[in-house]
């Protein structure tokens, strides 16, 4: 079980390129503001991810991201104002 256990969690950590879930919403939010018609600037999903890192942030608050981070229910919670406001673009 632990071997199974293991081996799940590393795929998921090669399938989000090292990045921790709420790293990945960061990724999600700057494609969620360019199909709103934004320009993301790339320092500004650089300093998004650097600000979410592993020691920023806590499992819980990982679990969450995980929980509410991919593409659709951000779009189905997040307007595009939002989306360009937590990217620093407003």
């Amino acid at each position: 079980m632990t071997r199974a256990l293991t081996a799940a969690a590393l795929l998921a950590l090669a399938a989000t390129g090292c990045r921790n879930s709420c790293q990945q919403i960061c990724v999600e939010l700057e494609d969620y503001a360019t199909e709103c018609g934004y320009t993301v600037p790339a320092d500004a999903t650089k300093t998004c991810i650097s600000d979410h890192n592993r020691r920023s942030t806590t499992r819980d608050q990982r679990q969450v991201c995980a929980e509410n981070g991919d593409l659709e229910t951000i779009q189905a919670e997040w307007t595009c104002e939002d989306a360009a406001r937590y990217m620093g673009l407003e």
